[in-house]
């Protein structure tokens, strides 16, 4: 499974809706999001579900505790018994497909960083210097790669850079997409 989710571009994660995620189908999910993957979740038995609204509402909150690195993961709910099913399998493959590989100008995406994150950090301290974005390009698409100019990395956590891929994923319509973020330092011509 691992070497053929490295060569796909959707992969296409089936799980039975009457049982709970197990072990293997998270690692699994997970592996598809780590190598940068498009992925499509994809409940069967449907027609088995007897609170489908409850259990579906489960499943979403689930899927969002799990995938906390890329929102809005889509998934489908679907009985393998309707063969209409196919068109709306492919119409979502097509959907992610293209997020997938989408390409965004380096205009859009400046004019989106100096309206939304430069503003200075208000919880930051005199004493340690704030982190502030100069710009950002997208270097590559399959997966969205974005490179983002700082002047430090010294203050970056983990958390705040999750901020900026889920506020870019909301603003490009990349929800369910695994965005990489480069961060580079620009240097200081004063030093």
């Amino acid at each position: 499974s691992r070497k053929e989710i490295r060569y796909a571009n959707v992969v296409l994660l089936v799980f039975d809706a009457n049982l709970p995620f197990s072990n293997l189908e998270l690692t699994i999910a997970n592996f598809v999001v780590k190598e940068g993957r498009a992925v499509l979740l994809i409940f069967n038995k449907w027609d088995l579900v007897l609170n489908k609204e409850k259990i579906k509402r489960e499943i979403l909150e689930k899927i969002n505790s799990y995938f906390f690195d890329i929102k809005d993961v889509p998934a489908i709910f679907i009985s393998a018994k309707n063969k209409s099913c196919k068109n709306l399998i492919l119409n979502n493959v097509k959907t992610i497909h293209a997020k997938w590989n989408k390409r965004i100008k380096t205009s859009d995406l400046n004019k989106w960083l100096h309206s939304e994150l430069l503003n200075d950090d208000p919880h930051q301290s005199q004493h340690n210097i704030a982190t502030k974005f100069r710009y950002i390009s997208q270097t590559k698409s399959r997966p969205p790669t974005f490179s983002l100019f700082c002047n430090t990395k010294k203050n970056l956590n983990s958390a705040k850079v999750r901020f900026v891929k889920n506020k870019l994923r909301k603003k490009f319509n990349l929800e369910g997409i695994p965005i990489r973020i480069n961060l580079k330092v620009s240097k200081n011509p004063y030093n």
